[in-house]
C-alpha cells in the first residue's frame, strides 16, 4: 500500500550540486514509496503488499497465485494518444516541461525521458544540440533515459546551470500501454547560466582588455608618442630618439652633436643692455653634409631680464627651432617653438612641436603641445598642466591616428588630472577605434572609454555612481551606484532573473518550475490534476481533475448538489419531493429531505416521519427509557396482610422535566396457604395482586409513580397483596425469582384527558 507520509523539501541555501542531487534522490523516493509521484507500476511492492493481496508474506505462494491467475487486463484501454502542446522551458538550475492536460478515462501517466547534449552556437542564431559519437551528430531517443513519471502535466528536472538537454515526452494508459512520443526529434532547451557567473566571466574580460588598461594607466605625452609610433611599426631615428629622451630639447641637442664632413653656421646676435638688466635677440644657422645625410636647422631667441638689487631676476624668453634633414632613407621637417616667463621660482611655459616625417615605407605628421604654469607660496609650489598631442602614423605593419590630451593641477600634495584620447588604429596584429576619458584625483581614479576592436564594441564606465536624468524630474529614472541598479520605470521584453524581490507582480501568465510559497491566494482560478491541501502526517484534503473532492472532514455553511440536467438534487434547504421515490403520494407530499442510506450519530429535527420500520439503540422523547426488574425468589411464614413488602430500590431523577414509571407486571407469581386453625389450602392463591408505592403500606393497588425532576434518585417499593376472602389470620408465602418491566415516560400537560 501507498506510504503517505510527506517527504520534505529540499532546504534552501544549499550548493547547486547537492540541492539537484537531493531533489532526484527525492523523486525517486516518493516513485518507489508510491508517494504521488509517478506510475503505480513503478511502485516498489512490500511484503505487506504481497500478504495483503495474496494473504501469505511467501513470495512462492504469491508467484502461484499470479501463475493461476494468468495475464489480465483490468481496464481494457484505448492505446495512448501523442501528447500535445509540449514545451521546455529552462531556468537556472531546472528545465520545466510541460504539455496539455489528458482528460480521458484511460489515462494513468506520463513518462519523461531525457538526454544531455552539447550545445552548437556557430551561428547565435541558430544554435542546435548534439552528441559526439565518433563525430557530431543529432540525439536520438535511443540516448535518453526515463527520468520521471508523473500525473501532472508538469515536470521541473533539476540540472546544472548552462547545461543543455532534449527531452521525449509520452503518455501511458491504466493497461500500461505506452503511446507515441511528441516528436521522434525530441524537444531541446539550455538552463540559464547564473547572471553571477556571466558576471564573473565579463569582469574578467573586460579587467584583461586594453580599453580597461588604459583607463587604469599613467602614460605622458612622449609616452603616448612613443606608443602609438611602436604600434604601428615605426623603427626610424626620430621613433628611437623619442623612446630614449624625455623631452624636444634633449632630442635637438642630439641633433646638433651629429657628425658633418661639410657644414656652414652662421650666427646674429643684438644686445642692449644697462646694469644687470638686458635685452637679447640670438640666432643661428646649422647648414651640413656628410656621407648619407643633409641637414639645415635655425635657432633664434629674444630674451629680456630685469635684474633687482636683492638678486632676483625677472625673465622673458621666445625660441624658436627649425629643422629640416634628408637622407637617402628619407626625410624629417621640425619646428619647435617655446615661450618662457618667470619671475622668481614663479614660471610660465609654452612648448609646442611640430614634425613630418617621410621614409620609403613610413610616414609620420606629430604636433605637441605643452602649457605649464608654476607658483610658489610660501615654498608650496602649486602647478597646472596642459599637455596635448596629435598624431598620424603609417608603418610597415599598421597605420594609427591619434589625438591625446592631458590636464592636471597639484598642489600641496594633492592633485587632480583629466586625460582625453581619440585613436583609430589598424595593424596586422589587431585594429581597433577607441575614445575615452579618465580621471584621477589622488589617485582615485574613474572615466569612461568606447572601444571598438572589430568582433565587439564595448562602452566601459569606470565610475562609483552612474545616472541618466534629463534635469525635468526630481528622480532621476536611472542609478547605478554600490553595486546596485537601480531603475524607475523599465520596459523589457524578456528578462532572466535568478532571484526576484517584489510587492506587486502583474502578469497574464506565471510559471514557475518547481514551487510557490505563499500565505494567501486571492482570486480567480486554481488548474491543474490534483490540488492537495498536505498537514502534519501527509494530505488532508485532495481535488482532483474530475472534480472528486476528498476530505478527511468537512464543515459547509450551505450547499447546492444538482444533477446532469442542472436540477437541485439536495441543498441546504432540503430535497425536493420530486427526487423521492418509493413512498405514496401523502407521504411523498410532505418530504423535505430524504437520505436512502446513512450513518448518523446524532438526529436532530423537530418533526419526522418514518414509512417504514426505525431501528435504534435508544430513542430519547416521550418514552426516555427502559429497563428490567429483578426480583429474587422469597419465602415467608404465618404472614399476616394485607400487603407485603417485596422489593425495593431506586430510580435515577431526571433534571429536565418530570417522569412517570410504570412497572409492567400485572399479578406477581407466587403460593399461599394457611398457616392456622390446622386448614391447609396450598396453591389456592397462585397469583398475588401487586402494588408500586412509598415505604408505608398501601390500601389501594397502582403500577406507576410520578418522579419529580431534579437531582438524585428516589426510592420505590414493589408490594404484594396476600389477603383474601377466606379471612385467615396467618399465610406462608412463597414467591419464586421473576422479572417485571420498568418503563420510563416523560410526563406530560395532562390536558389531552377530559
Amino acid at each position: 500500500m501507498a506510504n503517505n507520509t510527506v517527504i520534505g523539501s529540499v532546504p534552501k541555501g544549499l550548493s547547486a550540486d547537492l540541492a539537484i542531487f537531493l531533489r532526484s534522490l527525492r523523486e525517486q523516493v516518493q516513485i518507489q514509496g508510491g508517494k504521488g509521484r509517478g506510475n503505480d507500476l513503478d511502485r516498489a511492492v512490500t511484503f505487506r503488499d504481497i500478504q495483503a493481496a495474496t494473504g501469505s508474506r511467501s513470495l512462492n505462494f504469491a508467484s502461484a497465485k499470479a501463475s493461476s491467475i494468468g495475464n489480465v487486463e483490468l481496464y481494457s484501454d484505448a492505446f495512448p494518444s501523442a501528447p500535445t502542446g509540449v514545451e521546455v522551458l529552462p531556468t537556472f538550475t531546472n528545465v520545466l516541461i510541460k504539455w496539455d492536460r489528458v482528460p480521458s478515462k484511460w489515462y494513468s501517466t506520463t513518462e519523461i525521458f531525457r538526454v544531455t547534449t552539447l550545445l552548437n552556437t556557430d551561428d547565435p542564431e541558430n544554435p542546435y544540440p548534439y552528441v559526439e559519437d565518433g563525430g557530431s551528430r543529432a540525439p536520438f531517443f535511443s540516448d535518453a533515459v526515463q527520468v520521471a513519471s508523473t500525473i501532472s502535466p508538469f515536470y521541473a528536472d533539476d540540472l546544472p546551470p548552462g547545461t543543455t538537454a532534449v527531452y521525449w515526452v509520452r503518455h501511458v494508459n491504466r493497461d500500461g500501454q505506452a503511446g507515441p512520443l511528441h516528436s521522434t526529434t525530441g524537444s531541446w532547451g539550455t538552463t540559464k547560466r547564473t547572471p553571477l557567473e556571466v558576471l564573473e566571466e565579463y569582469s574578467s574580460e573586460i579587467y584583461q582588455s586594453d580599453a580597461y588598461a588604459w583607463l587604469r594607466s599613467e602614460l605622458g605625452t612622449v609616452d603616448a608618442l612613443n606608443r602609438s609610433m611602436t604600434g604601428a611599426g615605426f623603427n626610424s631615428g626620430m621613433a628611437k630618439l623619442l623612446a630614449n629622451n624625455a623631452d624636444v630639447e634633449a632630442i635637438m641637442a642630439e641633433q646638433l652633436l651629429a657628425a658633418s664632413l661639410d657644414k656652414h653656421t652662421q650666427r646674429f646676435e643684438l644686445k642692449a643692455q644697462f646694469s644687470k638688466n638686458f635685452a637679447r635677440l640670438s640666432s643661428g644657422i646649422h647648414a651640413a653634409v656628410n656621407t648619407d645625410e643633409a641637414y639645415v636647422q635655425r635657432i633664434t631667441t629674444l630674451e629680456s631680464a630685469w635684474v633687482h638689487d636683492l638678486g632676483g631676476v625677472i625673465d622673458a624668453k621666445v625660441t624658436t627651432y627649425d629643422s629640416a634633414l634628408t637622407s637617402p632613407t628619407g626625410a624629417i621637417a621640425t619646428q619647435v617653438s617655446a615661450l618662457e616667463t618667470s619671475v622668481g621660482l614663479t614660471t610660465s611655459t609654452l612648448t609646442e612641436t611640430t614634425e613630418t616625417l617621410a621614409k620609403a615605407d613610413e610616414a609620420l605628421a606629430n604636433r605637441s603641445t605643452s602649457l605649464e604654469a608654476i607658483v610658489d607660496v610660501d615654498g608650496e609650489t602649486i602647478t597646472a598642466q596642459l599637455e596635448t598631442l596629435e598624431t598620424a602614423i603609417v608603418g610597415p605593419t599598421g597605420a594609427i591616428s591619434s589625438a591625446f590630451s592631458n590636464y592636471r593641477v597639484d598642489l600641496a600634495g594633492s592633485s587632480a588630472s583629466l586625460t582625453t584620447l581619440a585613436e583609430a588604429v589598424v595593424t596586422n596584429d589587431s585594429n581597433h577605434a577607441r575614445w575615452g576619458v579618465k580621471t584621477d584625483v589622488n589617485d582615485k581614479r574613474g572615466g569612461v572609454v568606447f572601444n571598438n576592436d572589430g568582433y565587439m564594441t564595448s562602452f566601459l564606465v569606470d565610475s562609483d555612481v552612474f545616472a541618466i536624468t534629463n534635469g525635468a524630474v526630481a528622480t532621476v529614472p536611472f542609478v547605478v551606484k554600490n553595486g546596485k541598479v537601480v531603475i524607475g520605470t523599465a520596459l523589457i521584453d524578456h528578462a532572466d532573473i535568478f532571484t526576484l524581490i517584489a510587492d506587486n507582480i502583474t502578469a497574464k501568465t506565471i510559471v514557475a518550475s518547481a514551487s510557490i510559497s505563499t500565505p494567501e491566494i486571492s482570486g480567480g482560478s486554481i488548474t491543474g490534476t490534483t490540488l492537495s491541501v498536505v498537514g502534519t502526517g501527509g494530505k488532508r484534503a485532495t481535488i482532483d481533475s474530475q472534480g472528486f473532492l476528498k476530505a478527511e472532514g468537512a464543515e459547509f455553511k450551505s450547499i447546492v448538489i444538482r444533477d446532469s440536467a442542472n436540477n437541485v438534487m439536495l441543498s441546504s434547504g432540503g430535497v425536493p419531493s420530486s427526487f423521492v421515490s418509493g413512498l405514496d403520494t401523502a407521504i411523498n407530499s410532505k418530504v423535505s429531505t430524504v437520505i436512502t442510506s446513512a450513518y448518523i450519530n446524532s438526529l436532530y429535527g423537530g418533526s419526522a416521519i418514518f414509512s417504514g420500520t426505525v431501528y435504534a439503540e435508544k430513542i430519547l422523547g416521550d418514552l426516555v427509557d427502559g429497563d428490567e426488574i429483578n426480583i429474587a425468589a422469597f419465602g415467608r411464614g404465618s404472614t399476616r396482610g394485607p400487603w407485603v413488602k417485596v422489593l425495593s430500590f431506586n430510580v435515577k431523577r431526571n433534571p429536565k422535566y418530570a417522569t412517570v414509571l410504570t412497572v409492567m407486571l400485572g399479578n406477581m407469581i407466587g403460593y399461599r396457604r394457611a398457616s392456622s386453625g390446622g386448614q391447609t389450602d396450598a396453591g389456592s392463591w397462585s397469583r398475588c395482586p401487586f402494588a408500586l408505592g412509598g415505604a408505608s403500606s398501601i390500601g389501594v393497588p397502582y403500577s406507576s409513580a410520578d418522579i419529580p425532576k431534579g437531582s438524585g434518585t428516589i426510592q420505590l417499593h414493589i408490594w404484594t397483596d396476600i389477603s383474601g376472602s377466606r379471612g385467615y389470620n396467618g399465610i406462608d408465602l412463597s414467591v419464586p425469582a421473576q422479572k417485571a418491566a420498568a418503563l420510563m415516560y416523560r410526563k406530560g400537560s395532562g390536558n389531552f384527558i377530559s
